[in-house]
Order: structure tokens, then C-alpha cells, then sequence
């Protein structure tokens, strides 16, 4: 299978990062840079479909600091991927 493109993109000249949907608030670019790096590792591995299998579906669309790492990739692919609008206070996704 081929290598995925970057999920989060660095500008090459410039200081800034693009995805193709949104960035939910509250985090740090370590954070988004490291977990960008974990998702595109799974959706470049043979076993992409078991979590790419899960990735569309509405349950990874609330944040916890206690989620399984799994849970933290799959609402940070559906942010980078699918957001429309946040709720701030509970950091929840509204996915179309």
C-alpha cells in the first residue's frame, strides 16, 4: 500500500499547518504534530482497514484526556477530516 500524504501539513516557507477540515481548540502542535503522526502510521499499515473501519462512525466525536489512545487518533482523524462545528465547552465534534 502506498504511503499516505500528511494528515497535518507543515507549509514548507511559512509557520503554519493546514488539514483538510479543522483543528479542535486546546491543543498544542506538539500534541497535533505527534497523533498526526500515529494515524498516518495506521492508515499506512496493512491493518488500515480495522481502523479506518471505526473512523467514520459518530462515537469518536467527544474528547477525554482518559480516552484509549486509539479513541484520542480516531477523534483526531474525524477533527482533521470531517469537522463542521465545535462545542467548545464539552470539545465535541458536530460531524456532517
Amino acid at each position: 500500500m502506498a504511503p499516505i500524504k500528511k494528515i497535518l501539513m507543515q507549509h514548507p516557507t511559512h509557520n503554519f499547518y493546514i488539514v483538510h477540515a479543522g483543528i479542535p481548540p486546546g491543543f498544542n502542535l506538539n500534541e497535533l504534530v505527534n497523533i498526526s503522526k500515529k494515524i498516518e502510521e495506521k492508515i499506512s499499515s496493512k491493518n488500515s482497514y480495522f481502523f479506518l473501519k471505526d473512523a467514520f462512525t459518530k462515537t469518536a466525536n467527544v474528547w477525554s484526556p482518559s480516552m484509549k489512545q486509539t479513541h484520542k487518533e480516531l477523534f483526531m482523524l474525524n477533527a482533521f477530516t470531517r469537522i463542521r462545528y465545535v462545542n467548545f465547552k464539552k470539545t465535541k465534534l458536530i460531524i456532517v
